[in-house]
């Protein structure tokens, strides 16, 4: 089930690879912003996809290229939330603040990426197509058994002390890798 999961979630990240968009919001995702939070009409999806809780997060991790001022291409990292793989059966805030959590799980391993793209391209003053692939392929499955951890932790929300442990934590580290936060 893990596999299946790691799967789909690095097919849906790599995806991100083979197309490019400025939006950070359509009708089908949210790329994360510190001003944009969810709420419960984000969670489009009908189709329940676990039998776990009582609403689900869809959300990865892309690496996209585009064309930088000098007219070369380069490569973006997003976090994104995907509205219509997104579900809910409840409108209950608790939850709510759990399922962001999740999305911001997703914005603090974009900025590890970032980092780590910075670190390589300092280094090398050149970041291949292979260094993005190892740092994301790397940093994703690290992604994962995070925003697992996270669920067992706290129940699900369940646990209300873990869940607000949770909340600092992730707020400071985000706070901590803010020189990696994208850019417009």
């Amino acid at each position: 089930m893990k596999n299946k999961q790691f799967l789909i979630a690095l097919l849906l990240s790599i995806n991100g690879l083979f197309y490019s968009q400025n939006n950070k919001e359509t009708e089908d995702y949210l790329i994360w912003t510190i001003e944009r939070k969810l709420n419960w009409k984000d969670f489009k999806s009908i189709e329940k996809t676990k039998n776990i809780g009582v609403a689900q997060t869809a959300a990865s991790i892309e690496i996209k290229p585009f064309r930088n001022k000098n007219k070369k291409y380069d490569y973006k990292v997003l976090s994104k939330f995907y509205k219509n793989k997104s579900w809910t059966e409840t409108e209950n805030s608790e939850v709510l603040i759990h399922e962001q959590l999740h999305f911001d799980i997703a914005e603090l391993y974009a900025r590890k990426m970032r980092k780590e793209i910075v670190l390589v391209k300092s280094k090398n003053k050149i970041v291949k197509e292979e260094d993005y692939r190892r740092i994301h392929q790397f940093l994703f499955r690290e992604y994962l058994m995070f925003q697992n951890k996270y669920d067992i932790e706290t129940d699900f929300s369940k646990k209300t002390e873990t869940q607000e442990i949770w909340n600092d934590s992730i707020l400071k580290k985000l706070i901590n890798l803010n020189d990696y936060a994208l850019k417009n």
